[in-house]
């Protein structure tokens, strides 16, 4: 796994942003470490991304039947990238009907 600095710098400005205010909130929420969080909306993956680097396990997701451009953006290679695929687990479903238990 890359240090936060390093992960910055191998995905960029845009990555940068959304893992500062994310760090922002995670925190405020004071999390136990061993929080698996679910991330509803994988898109560009950063959030998950960014969740995995703080150490957390990450379930992440997006309508099996999703053909949108966003749905199909390449997380899985950032993660890749930065070490953190191994903590992020990638789930067909629909929000509007989560088929997870609390």
């Amino acid at each position: 796994m890359q240090s936060d600095e390093q992960a910055k710098a191998i995905l960029g400005d845009e990555f940068s942003f959304f893992f500062e205010a994310i760090q922002t909130h995670l925190q405020r929420l004071q999390l136990d470490q061993q929080a698996r969080i679910l991330d509803v909306g994988t898109g560009s993956g950063y959030v998950a991304i960014t969740l995995a680097l703080c150490g957390y396990r990450v379930l992440t997701g997006e309508p099996a039947d999703d053909i949108s451009e966003y749905a199909k953006q390449a997380w899985r290679e950032s993660a890749q990238k930065v070490g953190v695929e191994d903590s992020i687990v990638f789930e067909p479903f629909d929000a509007a009907i989560m088929p997870f238990s609390n």
